[in-house]
């Protein structure tokens, strides 16, 4: 159970886990990692998170994003698709080794091995492969809005986060470094006052421009 005082260490990483699980969440947070950016964004698509976030080279959420504005593979996919070749060479490898020591036979053996294995590409993609539709509910990218890099003028340097009748503040950005490494702190504040803050970042921060 968490304190009702200033969180530290892996009550911070519970508050995160809280936000993930919860139906509607607000977040504040120039940096965020994984395995908290896949979610968020998720959560975003999903109509349930509004999130802002700087639009720093280092955060891994505003890569996510990028990627996918710009239409390139996010580093799940890169994964996949090496994961889905290795998958299906050593599936061909199979029967195509049966079918050369069968010389009768292979050509149908070197057919049946290639059908098996576009069935199997399109089977291992369709399980593994996050995927991240360019458009959810209520187009997703209205859910997300974006602060200057850190540095620049407007940088929105707020940490903040509200669920369900419940918010924090603090240093703490949404990373595993914040609860792991770093000595950083959330500090639960009133919903009110939490929904005010986060009102006033989101008319400062930059929407994101439209997906078509």
């Amino acid at each position: 159970m968490m304190s009702q005082g200033p969180l530290i260490g892996t009550d911070i990483k519970r508050v995160f886990d809280e936000v993930l699980n919860a139906e509607k969440a607000i977040v504040i947070s120039p940096w965020i990692g994984e395995p908290y950016a896949s979610a968020l964004l998720k959560m975003a698509m999903e109509g349930r998170a509004l999130i802002i976030t700087s639009k720093d080279q280092e955060n891994t959420f505003y890569k996510l994003i990028s990627n996918l504005i710009n239409g390139k593979p996010t580093t799940n996919e890169k994964a996949i698709n090496i994961i889905a070749a290795i998958t299906i060479l050593t599936i061909l490898a199979i029967p195509t080794t049966i079918a050369l020591f069968t010389s009768r036979y292979i050509m149908g053996g070197v057919i049946t091995a290639a059908i098996y294995g576009a069935i199997m590409y399109i089977l291992v993609r369709k399980y593994l492969k996050v995927r991240w539709p360019k458009q959810g509910v209520n187009e997703w990218y209205t859910y997300i809005r974006l602060s200057p890099p850190v540095g620049r003028s407007g940088f929105i340097h707020i940490k903040l986060y509200a669920i369900n009748g419940k918010a924090w503040a603090g240093s703490a950005n949404m990373t595993t470094a914040s609860w792991k490494n770093n000595i950083d702190m959330l500090i639960p504040i009133d919903v009110e006052t939490a929904v005010q803050i986060f009102e006033r970042a989101w008319k400062l921060a930059e929407p994101l421009p439209a997906i078509q």
